[in-house]
């Protein structure tokens, strides 16, 4: 009697085991389904991170020029990262007080500056050493730099930053580009990354959006 017992429960644990391992087999394929296919083909966006640095880690190639780590005195942090086919977006913002946002503004600003410099010194030097093959690459493609350009919602548009409404705080005519680098290769390919600031609230936005076929997205 026991023994039947013994064996029931036996097949009784060895049908739950097996249905677990079918269970768990299940959610492996569907997220390897998702990580191979459908996270390129589904539209999707996350806004909860760990910290900043499992953002810029998903961020990646997008979010080349954020800062390697956020300043101490950063407040309200808030991460977008989406992706629609082949257009990927992502964004983070915070707020700052005191002298330190005006101090930000400026460490951040000399960065373009000199990735601005170094650019135009390496143009210079490809048009010395091979002029003929820098002026085929200059009419496939570039990279311009600006500066300090009030927003409007023209270059929202053109430029795909409708995400940026997610995780700022104002309207977007209350904002200025501090500095963005736009980039455009072969094959109609586009980078552009930038930050926004806003001097009445303080606040700090960094973008980027990148896509292998632009008028895709248009």
């Amino acid at each position: 009697m026991d023994t039947g017992r013994t064996e029931m429960k036996g097949r009784k644990a060895f049908r739950k085991g097996r249905r677990i391992l079918w269970i768990i087999l299940a959610v492996v394929l569907c997220w390897a389904y998702w990580i191979l296919f459908f996270q390129y083909v589904i539209p999707w966006e996350r806004t909860l991170f760990l910290n900043y640095q499992s953002f810029r880690e998903r961020a990646d190639f997008v979010g080349r020029n954020y800062p390697p780590e956020l300043p101490a005195v950063a407040e309200d942090i808030r991460y977008y990262y989406g992706r629609s086919g082949i257009v990927i977006n992502a964004g983070m913002s915070f707020t700052v007080s005191g002298d330190e946002y005006q101090e930000l503004k400026e460490t951040y600003l000399s960065r373009y500056e000199e990735r601005k410099e170094e650019y135009l010194r390496e143009s210079q030097q490809s048009l010395e050493d091979d002029q003929k093959s820098c002026k085929e690459w200059e009419t496939s493609g570039g990279t311009i730099y600006e500066f300090n350009r009030t927003v409007t919602s023209e270059i929202f548009k053109e430029g795909g930053l409708d995400y940026l409404e997610k995780i700022s705080r104002n309207k977007i005519e209350d904002y200025t580009i501090l500095a963005d680098e736009k980039m455009k290769g072969q094959e109609d390919a586009y980078w552009l990354n930038g930050i926004l600031v806003n001097d009445d609230t303080h606040e700090i936005v960094f973008f980027g959006v990148q896509t292998i076929y632009r008028k895709a997205r248009e």
